[in-house]
């Protein structure tokens, strides 16, 4: 059992491989529990924590992305569900052949961050920073540097 950063208890499922439940060891090391069901030291963990109490923990997700093209360059418009552990948020733009490019210089910040609540976020690109793009993607970042991304979006 964990604890996330807005102090709801929460649990996180992982997997590991179970080894030689069937006896059918080659040349084993003496110390070696012949029969034995040990784990893997290698475990997956899905890192979307599952509540425990008060109900199941929401995500942290960007919706209702649009990107739309204005006389002086394009808007890009999206909506925050919740912000638990968001830092802020990138918009990256999409060239024709899969190049991207980081559109925002520096973060753009969270206007809720941590507390719970959602936020709506409108940011304006001129036409040079836009150069060559035909799609975005948002990717917000949370309080421990991953990364989550939304989109792309044509425009």
């Amino acid at each position: 059992m964990s604890t996330v950063q807005d102090g709801v208890n929460c649990l996180y499922f992982g997997m590991a491989i179970g080894l030689d439940a069937n006896h059918l060891f080659i040349n084993p090391p003496p110390s070696s529990l012949s029969g034995e069901m040990v784990l893997s030291p290698m475990v997956s963990v899905n890192p979307d924590p599952i509540g425990i109490a008060g109900g199941v923990i929401p995500s942290d997700v960007a919706t209702e992305l649009t990107a739309t093209r204005i006389s002086h360059g394009a808007r890009v418009d999206w909506i925050t569900s919740n912000e638990r552990m968001t830092l802020g948020f990138d918009v990256i733009g999409l060239k024709r052949g899969g190049r991207e490019i980081p559109l925002n210089s520096t973060l753009i910040p969270a206007e809720e961050g941590t507390t719970g609540e959602g936020a709506s976020y409108s940011v304006t690109f001129d036409p040079g920073q836009l150069k060559g793009c035909n799609a975005i993607n948002v990717e917000l970042v949370l309080t421990d540097r991953s990364r989550k991304r939304f989109g792309p979006v044509g425009f």
